[in-house]
């Protein structure tokens, strides 16, 4: 599909949730902490100003107040 996909998690969930095969598919991953919203935005802004990001997906809607305001800032389509 040529599509690349990068995670956005806490790293205690990596570690325990993640198998072999999944981690490495979606390297690298941007390690953040969602408990802290602004800090997580600002991570992932510059995970994703580092690399050819073309949108961004929550899968989960409590993540939301992080991937609408990060697609913003990034003018990417992601949710609103």
């Amino acid at each position: 599909m040529g599509v690349e996909a990068y995670v956005a998690t806490h790293e205690d969930i990596h570690a325990t949730h993640y198998g072999p095969d999944l981690k490495e598919l979606i390297t690298p991953v941007a390690f953040t902490d969602f408990g802290d919203t602004a800090a997580a935005l600002d991570d992932l802004t510059a995970f994703c100003r580092a690399r050819s990001i073309d949108g961004v997906v929550a899968c989960w809607g409590f993540l939301s107040p992080v991937a609408a305001p990060l697609a913003a800032r990034l003018c990417l389509p992601g949710p609103q």
